[in-house]
């Protein structure tokens, strides 16, 4: 049994930050360029772009860890969109990228369930990389309690 916690543990550590599965959902294309040059410089390779929501939705299996997603001009459409990725998996992080005059969209999109938002322009590359740090923050502090957990069932039941 002890064999067993220690896989688990070792599992627990192997998820890097750049392993992370990425889909940038963007009907501009020139943007998702942009963020898929600026992931691949960061060192991420694992990255798809999807152009609709539609087909987004057809590759959400194995699911992606992040999705950074540009609602677009819809405002409907877009926390639509954002509740059935969410509601299909609630684990994955959402990003929702929005325009600076968009704070109603903004708060609708964090209360259904995004993990994080930005606006999109001349800062796109830093708010990535913040974006990407909080990510890897909350997945160090989730893998910590992980440990935790599994070291009081080890004490407790072995």
């Amino acid at each position: 049994m002890a064999l067993f916690v220690q896989c688990i543990l070792k599992i627990i550590h192997m998820h890097t930050l750049k392993d992370f599965k990425i889909y940038l959902l963007d009907d501009d294309l020139f943007h998702i360029n942009i963020f898929q040059q600026h992931l691949s410089n960061l060192g991420y390779s694992d990255i798809e772009s999807f152009s609709n929501p539609m087909d987004c939705f057809e590759h959400l299996n194995p699911a992606p860890d992040i999705i950074f997603y540009d609602h677009g001009v819809d405002f409907i459409k877009g926390l639509e969109v954002l509740k059935k990725i969410k509601k299909l998996n609630p684990d994955i992080y959402l990003i929702f990228i929005c325009g600076a005059d968009e704070v109603e969209t903004v708060i609708q999109s964090l209360k259904y369930g995004a993990f994080d938002y930005f606006v999109k322009g001349e800062n796109d590359s830093k708010n990535i990389e913040m974006v990407l740090t909080k990510i890897h923050r909350v997945r160090e502090l989730l893998q910590k309690n992980n440990i935790v957990r599994v070291k009081k069932f080890q004490t407790r039941y072995l």
